[in-house]
């Protein structure tokens, strides 16, 4: 059973990191006030920054996203047209505030159990304890860690309101992209990490803090395992603002990195002595405040046990071009930290990473399953399409070496080629006479099917005419027009009578269009009750077809009798 597990699991990798290689995508970061957007490459154990935007928008701190959604949509699409950028396929990120993240511990379940139990609904309402209802939420769950001893296992509960992912997703879709991914920003930054890290194997078994000290959010985030633990950090927002402006004076600068510090390590501390994780020794700092290396060196000697690295998501990248100067002349690089670590994703076709990974495979997407399964048709229509062209090019190959074969022992059989050239010679002139003969007859035939009449065609339009008339409707006049059409004017007690009459006559097939030119209401006097009545007078054009073959052969018979 292990090594079909093996085997199952190398064919799934083969054909993900396929899928991966083949897929582009584009990682979108919309944060208030700016739009960022990656694209990278991955080849030769190397990413490599393709493109790398940043553009700033005019947007109202006061106002919600939704309401300001299509400033997004127009830069987006600004920033698509400008850098010619034909990728489709999207990852975005949500913020750490619009979602709902847990680890939870519950007796050891498998995966058809785990299933099971979420299609009759009562997983969620049994382990997750959510005062609003789960059903206006989209859920991303996965076992993160199974424990034999205890028979116990840690799932990640991952949870945003739909509402709030559909304002997401209609702004991408607007701009004429497709969401495959939509993660959380803090996992988003992680996942940044994971290709920026200067040791990337260590990372995988110890513990990695990162802190947000953000204008508009603050979390740390403290990820083992693949399991993730966030807790909110409190700032004021007044705070903020005055440290973005900088007018803290020294004293009140140094009481805000207290309490925030005191804040960092207090949940540090609880994380150590609940998880017997050993002392985290080092915080990587993210952050979008534009002036945040003037408050580095005081966050530093606030948390003076830690050593605090400003995260570059940069530092294991190829960059270069216009995408390198942009990042030299950036006062703040850890800004595109979360675009970096969304252009690093691949939607999971294949479900290969659910093996291998914990946040690095979170998709909120609702309609995640559909897009899989679009996906892995493509995959495999390509894989298909190739395993089809190698065995035509092997047939190929074996038939030519068989016709070749053939043809030396052909060339010895066909002795007589001049007696039979001659033949050929001759059997090809009185072909070309046949030829030339039947082109003849062909264009007196043509021109015979252009001499056409309309008496036949009259004849079967105007019995059509009659027999399409609805109760309540009469004719007045019929005449033929020249343009090989005819007006009829006539009365009907309503108008549903007249559609009636168009609808009965556009089904004759002497009939290529009819018009409803006019229509009036006209009053008559009715002489037997001595009372007037009103009716609607109508004009009808009907146009009809060219004249068919068959009119046209009759035609000819009469004329010759």
């Amino acid at each position: 059973m292990g090594q079909q597990t093996k085997i199952v699991n190398a064919l799934l990798d083969l054909l993900s990191k396929y899928s991966h290689a083949d897929e582009e995508i584009l990682g979108v970061d919309m944060s208030p006030g700016f739009v960022r957007v990656a694209r990278l490459e991955f080849k030769d154990e190397k990413w490599t920054v393709l493109n790398l935007i940043e553009r700033f928008i005019d947007t109202d701190p006061n106002l919600p996203f939704i309401d300001q959604s299509n400033i997004y949509t127009d830069t987006l699409k600004d920033i698509l047209e400008k850098e010619k950028i034909k990728t489709k396929n999207v990852a975005i990120s949500i913020p750490v505030s619009n979602a709902i993240i847990k680890v939870i511990e519950m007796p050891s379940m498998t995966d058809n159990e785990i299933q099971s139990a979420i299609e009759y609904e009562s997983l969620w309402e049994n382990i997750v304890r959510i005062s609003e209802d789960l059903s206006q939420y989209t859920i991303f769950h996965q076992v993160i860690k199974r424990h034999v001893k205890t028979n116990t296992m840690d799932l990640l509960f991952v949870a945003s309101k739909v509402s709030d992912i559909s304002t997401y997703n209609k702004i991408i879709k607007n701009a004429g992209l497709e969401t495959i991914i939509i993660d959380v920003k803090c996992f988003a930054t992680r996942n940044a990490f994971d290709i920026g890290a200067p040791d990337n194997g260590k990372t995988l078994t110890e513990a990695t803090a990162i802190v947000e000290f953000g204008s508009f959010e603050n979390y740390l985030l403290i990820v083992k395992d693949g399991a993730p633990h966030i807790t909110d950090i409190f700032v004021k927002d007044s705070d903020t603002k005055d440290l973005e402006r900088g007018s803290f004076n020294d004293d009140e600068l140094e009481e805000f990195f207290n309490r925030y510090s005191m804040q960092v390590m207090q949940i540090l501390s609880a994380y150590e002595t609940k998880y017997l994780s050993g002392r985290i020794k080092t915080l990587y700092v993210i952050s979008d405040i534009n002036n945040i290396r003037n408050y580095l060196e005081i966050l530093a000697n606030s948390l003076s046990d830690l050593n605090i690295i400003f995260y570059d998501p940069f530092s294991h990248l190829s960059i270069s071009g216009k995408e390198k100067d942009l990042v030299d002349k950036h006062k703040n690089r850890s800004v595109f930290t979360a675009a970096i670590g969304l252009a690093t994703r691949s939607l999971d076709i294949f479900g290969y990473y659910k093996y291998t990974t914990g946040v690095k495979n979170i998709n909120l997407l609702p309609d995640r399953s559909k897009i899989k399964k679009k996906k892995q048709a493509n995959v495999l229509l390509r894989l298909l399409i190739i395993v089809i062209l190698l065995i035509s090019v092997g047939i190929g190959a074996i038939q030519y070496l068989i016709l070749s074969n053939e043809k030396s022992t052909l060339l010895k059989r066909v002795a007589p080629y001049e007696q039979l050239k001659s033949e050929l010679s001759e059997k090809q002139v009185k072909l070309a006479k046949n030829f030339a003969e039947k082109k003849r007859l062909n264009a007196n035939l043509k021109f015979g099917e252009k001499v056409t009449t309309n008496q036949v065609q009259l004849r079967d339009f105007f019995n059509d005419m009659g027999s399409s008339i609805p109760k309540s409707t009469w004719l007045n006049t019929v005449k033929y027009k020249s343009d090989n059409s005819v007006e009829i004017v006539g009365y009907a007690i309503n108008d549903a009578s007249i559609l009636s009459y168009i609808s009965n006559l556009s089904k004759s097939s002497e009939v290529k269009d009819i018009t409803l030119k006019t229509m009036e209401l006209k009053t008559f006097d009715n002489e037997t009750v001595k009372k007037r009545y009103e009716v609607k007078a109508f004009k009808l054009v009907a146009k009809l077809k060219p004249p068919r073959k068959k009119d046209k052969d009759k035609s000819n018979i009469e004329g010759g009798k």
